[in-house]
Formats: structure tokens, sequence, C-alpha cells
């Protein structure tokens, strides 16, 4: 015999564990079939001659069989070999009949007594560890006696482990000792074991000690060597059983408790966010939880039971089980089942971890009421024209003149969606849930740019998103509207101009700069533009300060998308400034569909007056009522005139405007009408908070002479100008 590790000669007097039998066979005349071993002259091992010598012929050779043969061997949990003289024999076997026998060998086997635990109980395995709880662990310590002494107890001792193995008893009692075969205990179940220490204590690593007491009065003591559970090894530090056992003694854990939730209170969550009274969730984001639960630090697998019922107390849904995995809506679980119509509260009744550990909540926790909404909501982008929007800046936003249509409408969205009902406790139905005042999502040829952030129906000039060093042209602007209870709409597109070249402008009427005071011509000014056209006006102006719409012009003439060339005419008079060195100028004014930088142009006219005639004057303004700068409204103006020898044609009445691109100018109003004795007087209404409240009183005589005069409405400055 040898040792099974070194390969060196054992002492047949004191055999353990595993050893190598080994026999030589000299071949004389007979090949044998077999070569056996035999223990105590039972043949335990045998091994096919032939298939081992791979076909040797006589007088070949000597050859060598080994048998390996393990002296702790177990039947059942029962030595296979006691300890004490044994006998080994080898034979060699032709037809079923022995041909040659050698001598035995005496033998003393000497393996150590030790204990084997078997566990029974629910048990479940989780993160390399094997938990036991949820009721009563059966625990059977079964001594190996290879001595074959007789035994008087066992004693399994569990110090350190927490382990009270006898509750009803004061104090911990972590040691237990039996006196009878077979030697089975209950770790019981009950409010006493329900304590945090045994919330995946260690069950045997580090104290998990046997003591086996003999007849004779002597005994052994060690820690335990294998563990079963049923016909699984779990632990096998022996080699008896398996040599890569599942588990370590320190992976088998007890977990009898599930932690008190006091002071929770139960949640129902869209998502990860808490749900208030009357708020909605859809089907498939609908979660439940507890707000105030500390999940189990054991086995885990928590769960809560609970039942959902109407507000007014019809029950929906019973014992569903809802996975959790801590407190809060970040930890909740999916609740499925429940339909539009109504509103519910989730009636939570218990927590229980894997193993069946249970906390009940008397009376049951209830949630705020909620209702569901799997109902989406819709979405319309419109624009004034051919449904279209212009921008003149990458951002897509650019203030009160982005995303406005033809006729200087915002663009916006017209949302079809639900309203709330607020009273969750009647039991009534809910409508819907709403539009989400964060619910926005807009994008620009596919890719998402932002959320609008408003409660209000959101038009283009909401958007803040950049398309950077994107080139000009066309772009399609997507938006989908998100409800309260998250139900996405269908997207909705929009297609936008993104336009910043200015036009271009030029007079090409009139041909001729010399002009006669009091004729008519017709002035044109011809505007191109790489994209849309929007609209321009034909102006009469005298440096930068005074800019007046040429009378009997066409202004606004517009243009249309698709529109890049346009002409802007009219017929005018031929002016010359009665009391102002030079002339007046042609002046024109063009904007695009985006809203660019306008594009003007001027021409410059020289006037003769027709005849030597001289202008008059005009005396201060009487108002009538009078009206401010803030309020506006409607007055009468009147002026006096006196003075000079040509004769007054007309008296044209502008009011200070603001042109959409930023462009200031006087637009005209009226006419003044004659009253007698030099008077004349004019109706004008004048919009409340003008930044400047300005009106500009322009006299025509007929020999093409002008003056001109500025009236403040809000502080009564009545001042010459040309």
């Amino acid at each position: 015999m040898y040792d099974s590790n070194t390969f060196s000669p054992v002492d047949p007097n004191n055999v353990s564990s595993l050893v190598i039998v080994r026999a030589k066979v000299a071949l004389g005349s007979v090949v044998p079939d077999k070569v056996q071993f035999l223990l105590d002259d039972n043949v335990e091992y045998e091994v096919s001659f032939g298939a081992a010598t791979q076909g040797v012929r006589p007088q070949q050779a000597t050859y060598t069989f080994e048998w390996n043969l393990n002296t702790a061997a177990l039947a059942n949990l029962a030595p296979k070999y006691l300890n004490g003289a044994h006998s080994v024999k080898a034979r060699l076997v032709k037809g079923g009949n022995v041909v040659a026998t050698t001598e035995a060998s005496q033998v003393v086997f000497n393996n150590p007594d030790f204990a084997v635990v078997k566990l029974s109980g629910n048990a479940v395995n989780k993160g390399g560890d094997r938990y036991y709880g949820g009721g009563p662990v059966t625990v059977e310590v079964v001594p190996v006696l290879y001595s074959g002494k007789a035994v008087q107890s066992v004693t399994l001792n569990f110090t350190g482990s927490g382990i009270d193995l006898n509750p009803d008893v004061s104090g911990t009692q972590p040691v237990k000792t039996l006196t009878s075969a077979p030697y089975v205990f209950t770790i019981p179940y009950n409010a006493a074991n329900k304590v945090a220490t045994l919330n995946g204590a260690t069950f045997l690593s580090g104290s998990g000690v046997v003591t086996v007491t003999y007849t004779d009065s002597t005994s052994f003591n060690n820690r335990v060597w294998a563990v079963l559970d049923g016909s699984d090894v779990l632990v096998d530090s022996t080699g008896l059983f398996s040599n890569n056992p599942p588990f370590s003694l320190a992976d088998l854990k007890v977990d009898f408790y599930i932690i008190n939730a006091a002071g929770a209170t139960a949640l129902v969550c869209k998502g990860t966010t808490s749900l208030p009274s009357g708020g909605f969730a859809t089907s498939g984001n609908l979660k439940a939880g507890l707000n105030g639960y500390t999940a189990d630090a054991g086995v885990g697998g928590d769960t809560l039971v609970v039942d959902v019922k109407t507000t007014t107390n019809t029950t929906v849904l019973t014992d569903r089980e809802i996975a959790i995995s801590g407190s809060g809506c970040a930890n909740a679980g999916a609740l499925s089942g429940l339909s539009e119509g109504g509103f519910f509260r989730v009636h939570v009744k218990a927590v229980k971890d894997a193993l069946g550990n249970t906390y009940t909540f008397s009376p049951a926790y209830l949630s705020n009421a909620f209702g569901i909404d799997d109902t989406k909501p819709t979405v319309a982008l419109a624009t004034g024209y051919t449904n279209q929007a212009y921008f003149n800046s990458a951002s897509l936003n650019t203030g009160s003149v982005a995303g406005a249509d033809l006729n200087g409408n915002s663009v916006g969205a017209t949302i079809a969606g639900w309203l709330n009902v607020n009273d969750p406790t009647s039991g009534t139905p809910p409508v819907a849930s709403g539009i989400n005042t964060n619910g926005y999502i807009w994008k620009v040829n596919g890719e998402t740019i932002t959320t609008v952030t408003t409660n209000q129906i959101p038009g283009l000039n909401d958007i803040s998103a950049t398309l950077g060093s994107a080139p000009q042209g066309y772009y399609t602007l997507t938006v989908q509207a998100t409800d309260n209870a998250g139900n996405v709409s269908d997207p909705v597109t929009l297609q936008v101009l993104y336009d910043n070249t200015v036009p271009n402008v030029v007079f090409i009427q009139p041909t001729v700069t010399a002009l006669t005071g009091g004729t008519s011509f017709t002035a044109t000014a011809r505007a191109t533009d790489n994209a849309d056209l929007r609209w321009g006006r034909v102006y009469w102006s005298y440096g930068s300060s005074i800019r007046f719409e040429a009378f009997s012009s066409t202004p606004k003439a517009f243009g249309a998308p698709g529109v890049t060339s346009q002409d802007y005419s009219g017929t005018l008079t031929a002016l010359k400034p009665s009391s102002l060195v030079g002339d007046f100028s042609l002046f024109a004014w063009v904007q695009d569909m985006a809203r660019n930088v306008p594009a003007t142009s001027t021409l410059a006219l020289s006037v003769t007056p027709a005849n030597a005639n001289t202008a008059g004057s005009l005396s201060s303004v009487t108002e009538t009522p009078d009206i401010t700068q803030m309020s506006g409204g409607s007055t009468t103006l009147t002026v006096t005139h006196t003075g000079g020898t040509a004769q007054v044609k007309a008296i044209h009445v502008y009011l200070w405007s603001n042109s959409a691109g930023g462009f200031d100018y006087y637009d005209y109003v009226a006419d003044a009408s004659p009253i007698g004795g030099g008077q004349y007087a004019v109706v004008v209404t004048a919009p409340a908070n003008l930044s400047t409240p300005s009106v500009l009183f322009v006299v025509e005589y007929d020999n093409g002479l002008a003056l001109g005069y500025t009236y403040n409405y809000d502080s009564g400055a009545f001042t010459s100008v040309f």
C-alpha cells in the first residue's frame, strides 16, 4: 500500500483515508481475464487484464495493477469499513476460475470519527449563499463512527451565530444536546426568533461545533465537515461526497426575520415619481411600494401583497404580489391589471421575502387615489399660410418675429387633450390626465432638441434649439406632447425655413432724377431674395429721422412663399422741403419671410418748385380730447395755417410707427379737412404705449413745396422739421 499523495509506502498498522493498493503480475503460460482485489475476502474492485495490458503475449513481462482504496468510504452515511484489522488480497481469474491468488496482507484501518449535518426546510439560493427560514428548520446530526463505539449523546453548539435553539428559555440558548438517535432537532420559527441578528446570520461557519460522547465516557468534538440538504451535498470538506461543492459553511445562512416597516405609508407611482391624490399613470408605468420600508438584508426578494379597490370600495385586484427592492418610488414594483375608468387605491396588506417571512399590516396601508389614462393626446401644428414657418437664426429663437406666419400671426400648437377630474373620492371615471406642462418634445430633422417647459399651448417662439453650422434651407420640425400619465402623442411635423440672407432692393423708376414740383410720377423698387419675400414699402425720407409713407404709394405689397422677386410701386407727387437745404429722397424698405434685417435703398431726386411762391407756416396744435402715451385713444387734432404765397393743396397727417423688422417711419392716417379761417382738423386714433407718441403734419403746396411739423401728443411739443 502507498500514500495516494506522496506514493510512499504506508504503515500497514495505521491506514486511513485514500491509499493505493498495488499488485504485480508475472505471466506464465496462461493469460488471465481479470485482476481482482479483495478486502476481507470480498471482491471490492476488478479490472480487465487484456484491456489494461493492450493484448500481451505469454512470457512478455511483469505488469502492475492498482486499486484506489478509500478506507473512509461511506454507505448511506455509515462507514463502509470500520476501523481495525483487515486483510487485503489480489487474484487472477480466467473463464470464471481463479488461477492465482496472493497471500493476504494484514492492515489496520484507523480513520477518525466525525459528524455530518443534514438540513431541511424552506431554502433559496441568492448571490452564492443558501438561506433557510420562513418556517422551522430541521437539523439532524449524523455521527460517522469508524471506531464502532456506542454513542451516549450528541451536542451541537451554535455559540456566536445569534441563533436561539430554545426561545422558551430566558436568554439565548445556542447549545442543543440530544441523547437518542436519530439526533434531530428543530430551530423553531416563532416571534422569539424574529430578531435582527438572525437576518442573514451565518449558520455553521465558525460556530457549528459537534461533540459526540461515547458510552465509555470518552468523546470527540470538531467543526462540521459536511452538510447535506436532501440528496444535495452542500458542503464537503472530507472529499467523501463531492470534490466541488456549491457552497461553503460561510455561505449557509438563516433568515427568520423581515424588517418591520414602522411608520411606512403606501405609495403609488408613475415610474419613479410619486402620484399625488387624483394623479394619473398608464397601465404600463404604474408602480406600487412603501415610502418607509427597509429592504430585507437577508434573502431579499421582497414583495408587497396588495388589494386594489375603487374609491367607492369595489375590489378590483386581490392578493396581488409586487416585487420591491426598498423604499420609495425608485424601488417600487410594477402593478398591472388596471384599466381606464374610475379612481383606485392600493391596499397594502403584507410584505414578505423570498423565504416567506411575512410582516402583516393591520389595518392595511392605503395609497393616494389615482386614475389610469392609456389614451395618448393629439397635437396639431398649423400656420396661417401654406404650413411653413421662417427663421433667420440657427438658434430657431428670434424673439417676437420668429415663428410668425405670412400675416404676422404666431405659429402655435393646438392640443386636443383631456381635462382633469378633481374629485377622485367620488369614484367618477376620469376624463383623462391632461397635458404635462413639461411634456413637449421638439425635434429638428428627427433629432430631439429640447423639451418646452410651458403650460401654455406653445408657439415656435418657445423653442430653444440650435442648428449650429447647419446650412440655410428647409427643415422639418416635429412636436409631440406627453400627458400627465406619460402617454406620448403621435408626432406631427411642420416645414420651417432657415434663411439669414438679407434681400436685395434697388429703384428701377423713375429713370430721371430731376423733377418739377407738384408733378406725378411712378416710383418702383425691385426686390430679390434667395428664398421668400414678405412685403415692402416705398417712402419719402429726409435724412434718417424723417421717413414718411409716400402719399399715393402702395404700401405692404405682400409677397408669398416661393416669391423671390417682387416690385413695390406707387404714384407719388414730386415734393421739396420748404425750409431746409436739399431734397427729399425716395426710400425703399423690404423684408423677407424670415424677418432678416430689412433691405433698404435710397434714390436721390432733384425737385424744382413749379413757381416762386413761398410756403406759409402752421400754428400750434389743439387736441380734443386730451390723450396720453399710456392710454392712447381717439382725438381731434386742429392746426392753423397762415402766411406764404403758395396755395395749400393738402395737409397730410401721419402717425409714428415701428415696423416688424425694426425700422421706424410715419404711417399715413388721413388728410386734414379745412374748417375755415385757415384751420384744418383731423381725427386720429392713437395706440396706447406707443414708443414715440408723435404725429407728422405735411403741408403740400400746389407748386411742390412741402412743409413739415411734428407734434408729441403726450408732451404737447410742436416742432418744425422741414
